[in-house]
C-alpha cells in the first residue's frame, strides 16, 4: 500500500477508527528516527507505540504497533498514525516544517566527528553492553571472511527469530515485526557489501536471508506481509551483483552461476514457485555457451518433474521455464531456431503472444488472425475471459491492419459491447458523419441494457461524446450518486433536475452516515451541489438535516464548518 492512498488497502471500519484518532489529536508524538523510518506514540486504552517504514516511492513497506489488535494487518493506531505522516510530509513540501529528528542527527554527526578514536571507542564499548547494539557492531564492522560472515549473520537471523517463538516454536502476527530485525539487519549488511563492490559476499548474505526467512515463513503469522518483502530485496541484491556489467570475467560469472544453480535446486524451495523461478532467471543470463545450457536444462528437467501440484501451477512453471530457454536459445542458436520453438509452445499465452507479433511483422495478417483465433477457443475452453478478450483485441489489430474493414468494424461492435469504450472511438472513425447518423442508433439498445455496473460501463461516456444529454440524465436518475460524477454536462440544461438528485442523494446519504468521517461526506455533498449552482438547495439541505438530527452533534459540527462563496 502506498501513503498517498492507503486507505483503499486497508478494511473501511478501521480506516474510519484510525481517522478518528488522527483527528481527536491521539498521535502524541511523531520523529523520523532515521531516512523514512518513523516512530509515534499514540493515546489510546493505554499508550502504544508505532513503527512505519517508507520506500522513497512512499511505499509502506513495514509496519508494527505494541498494542493487542490481531484481527487483521493494520490497526487503527497504525491509520493514524499513516494520515500524520502524511501530514507531516505534505507541511514539509509547503516548505513550512522540517522533517522531526533532523536537526538532532546533523548536531549528532558534528559532535561524533569531533571526538579522538579513543572517546569513539569507549562510546561503542559503553552502547554494546545492550546486545543488540552489539550485533549490528559486530556486523557492521566485522571483517570475517564471507564463510564466517554467513555463518554469523545465520545466528543473527535466528536469534532474532527464536527470542520471539512461543513454547510451541510458533510466532505470533504480533512478533513477526521483531523476530525479522535480524534479517533486516544482515539485509542492509549485503546492500553495504554491494555498493562497496564485494559482489559475491553480497550475494551469500543475500541468499543466507532467503533461506532462513522461506523456513521462518512456515513457523508464523505473517499476514502483515514483513517477510516478502525482505526476501524480495535480497532478490534485489542478488539480481544487481550478478547482471553487474563490470562483473569480473568469465571465473567470477561461473561461480555465481554454479552457487544459483544449486540454490534453486534446493528443497526448501519446494511451495515457492515465484522465488524458485526469479533464482533461476538470474541463472539464465549466465548461460553463455552449451555446457551451461545443457547443466541449466538438467535442472529445469529435475525440478519439472515435482513442480506443479494442480494444472494451473504447472502451467505457470512449465511457461516461466519455456521463456528462460527461449531467452537462452535466441542467445545461443539464434533467432530462426527460437521461432521453432515458440511456434511449439502455443499452448502458453505469452508465446502465442509473440507469434502473433512476429506474423504481424512480417506482413503475415492471415497467420496473425488464425493465431488469435486459435487462442479464443483455446481460452474459452479454459474459462479464461479475460485472455479471449486479449485474443480479439490481437484480432482486431490484424483485420485493421489488412484492411479488412466490415470485419474491423463487427469485431469492433462485439468489443464495445463487451465494455470497451475505446472501441467506440474506433468503430466511429470507420465510418463517416452521414453514415455514423444512421449505425449510431442501432448501437443504443445493447449498450443502454448490458447490465454493466458504472465502472465497466461505457454507456455514459458514449452518451456524453454523441450529446444524448436526456438520456444521461435518465441514466443517472437511475443512480443517483452519479450525479457527482456527471452533474457538469447536465447542469446548464436540466438544473432543476439535477439539484433534486442532489438532494434526493444528500439525504439518503446522511440517513446512512454513523460517524463523522461519514458526515464529512455528506458535508461534501452539500458543497458540490453549491459548487454546481444550488446554493438554494444545498441550505436547504442544511437546514433539513439540522433539523432531522439534532442529537447528532458530530454532524451538527460538520454543517457549521461548511462554507461557500
Amino acid at each position: 500500500m502506498n501513503l498517498a492512498n492507503f486507505e483503499h488497502s486497508v478494511d473501511g471500519r478501521i480506516v474510519s477508527r484510525g481517522l478518528e484518532y488522527y483527528e481527536d489529536d491521539c498521535v502524541i508524538s511523531l520523529r523520523e528516527t532515521k531516512t523514512n523510518r518513523y516512530r509515534a506514540e499514540v493515546e489510546g486504552s493505554e499508550d502504544y507505540e508505532v513503527e512505519i517504514q517508507l520506500s522513497e516511492g512512499g511505499t509502506v513497506v513495514d509496519w508494527d504497533c505494541t498494542c493487542p489488535y490481531d484481527m487483521g494487518p493494520v490497526c487503527k493506531h497504525q491509520v493514524a498514525v499513516l494520515y500524520e505522516i502524511r501530514d507531516m510530509l505534505e507541511t514539509q513540501g509547503g516548505g513550512s516544517r522540517q522533517p522531526a529528528g533532523t536537526g538532532k542527527q546533523t548536531d549528532l554527526k558534528t559532535l561524533l566527528s569531533g571526538c579522538r578514536q579513543e572517546e569513539l571507542v569507549d562510546l561503542l564499548m559503553i552502547l554494546a553492553r545492550d546486545e543488540g547494539v552489539e550485533e549490528r557492531i559486530r556486523l557492521h564492522l566485522g571483517r570475517d571472511d564471507t564463510d564466517s560472515a554467513v555463518e554469523q549473520s545465520r545466528r543473527l537471523i535466528q536469534s532474532h527469530i527464536d527470542q520471539q517463538r512461543q513454547r510451541d516454536g510458533f510466532v505470533t502476527y504480533a512478533r513477526v515485526s521483531t523476530a525479522v530485525r535480524g534479517a533486516e539487519m544482515v539485509l542492509e549488511k549485503a546492500q553495504r557489501e554491494l555498493q562497496k563492490g564485494a559482489a559475491m559476499q553480497a550475494v551469500r548474505l543475500a541468499l543466507c536471508i532467503m533461506e532462513e526467512l522461506i523456513e521462518f515463513i512456515q513457523e508464523c503469522d505473517d499476514s502483515g506481509g514483513h517477510i516478502s518483502p525482505l526476501i524480495d530485496m535480497s532478490l534485489e541484491v542478488i539480481v544487481e551483483a550478478v547482471l553487474d556489467e563490470d562483473l569480473d570475467g568469465s571465473v567470477e560469472r561461473h561461480a555465481f552461476f554454479e552457487l544459483l544453480l544449486e540454490e534453486a535446486a534446493k528443497e526448501q524451495y519446494d511451495g515457492w514457485p515465484d522465488w524458485r523461478i526469479e533464482i533461476l532467471g538470474v541463472c539464465a543470463k549466465l548461460v553463455d555457451g552449451p555446457d551451461r545450457q545443457e547443466a541449466f536444462e538438467a535442472v529445469l528437467e529435475e525440478l519439472g518433474e515435482n513442480e506443479g501440484t494442480t494444472e494451473w501451477s504447472q502451467k505457470y512453471w512449465n511457461e516461466h521455464t519455456d521463456l528462460m530457454r527461449l531467452e537462452i536459445m535466441t542467445r545461443l542458436q539464434g533467432v530462426g531456431q527460437a521461432e521453432v520453438f515458440v511456434q511449439g509452445r502455443l499452448e502458453h499465452t505469452g508465446f502465442r503472444e509473440m507469434a502473433i507479433e512476429q506474423a504481424m511483422k512480417r506482413g503475415d495478417y492471415e497467420e496473425a488472425i488464425r493465431l488469435a483465433l486459435d487462442g479464443e477457443q483455446l481460452d474459452t475452453e479454459r474459462g479464461h475471459p479475460g485472455t479471449v478478450n486479449r485474443w480479439k483485441e490481437r484480432r482486431y489489430e490484424a483485420y485493421r491492419a489488412s484492411g479488412q474493414l466490415e470485419e474491423q468494424r463487427k469485431l469492433a461492435e462485439e468489443l464495445l459491447l463487451g465494455g470497451d469504450y475505446d472501441y467506440y472511438l474506433e468503430l466511429k472513425s470507420t465510418y463517416t458523419p452521414a453514415e455514423w447518423k444512421r449505425v449510431y442508433p442501432d448501437l443504443l439498445p445493447g449498450l443502454e441494457h448490458s447490465g454493466r455496473s458504472y465502472y465497466f460501463d461505457p454507456y455514459p461516456k458514449v452518451l456524453i461524446e454523441e450529446g444524448e444529454t436526456a438520456r444521461l440524465l435518465e441514466y443517472v436518475s437511475r443512480q443517483p450518486s452519479l450525479v457527482e460524477e456527471f452533474y457538469p454536462q447536465l447542469v446548464s440544461e436540466y438544473p432543476e433536475e439535477v439539484y433534486k438528485l442532489f438532494k434526493d442523494y444528500i439525504m439518503k446519504t446522511a440517513e446512512r452516515a454513523s460517524n463523522r468521517s461519514n458526515y464529512r461526506n455528506v458535508c461534501r455533498i452539500i458543497h458540490l451541489l453549491a459548487k454546481a449552482g444550488g446554493v438554494e438547495a444545498a441550505r436547504h439541505c442544511m437546514g433539513t438535516l439540522k433539523a432531522l438530527y439534532p442529537r447528532r452533534s458530530a454532524l451538527q459540527d460538520e454543517l457549521s464548518s461548511v462554507k461557500w462563496s
